[in-house]
């Protein structure tokens, strides 16, 4: 998941603060155990969030400014972060407390589905 970027020093500081939101886990470690914990909300939407910024540490300071940022799902929050409306601190608070708010009104077991190739 971060192959490109995960020693690139420009991302450091996104990982850093990933990991403050992640109990102390590195993202870079926490996707080398597996889909068990992967695939819980609280760490797959930072998972997402720090995929994003990560990658736009690192390409952000050569690319031309963008007209437009957009974001899906959870992807709205890094969004806000490229755009500078919000810190990518305040981006890993506001998408950790997002899963965290998503889990506690999750009652029953649920997933996800997917149609390909219609």
């Amino acid at each position: 998941m971060f192959a490109l970027v995960a020693s690139e020093p420009a991302a450091a500081a996104v990982f850093a603060a990933a990991a403050a939101v992640l109990g102390g886990h590195d993202p870079r470690d926490l996707v080398r155990q597996g889909e068990a914990v992967i695939h819980r909300n609280d760490v797959a939407q930072v998972l997402c969030c720090t995929a994003a910024l990560a990658a736009w540490a690192v390409i952000g300071p050569a690319a031309p400014r963008p007209l437009a940022i957009a974001g899906y799902s959870a992807g709205e929050v890094p969004a806000w972060a490229v755009a500078g409306i919000i810190d990518v601190k305040t981006a890993f608070h506001l998408v950790a407390r997002r899963a965290g708010l998503m889990d506690e009104e999750t009652h029953e077991p649920c997933g996800l589905a997917a149609i390909v190739g219609l």
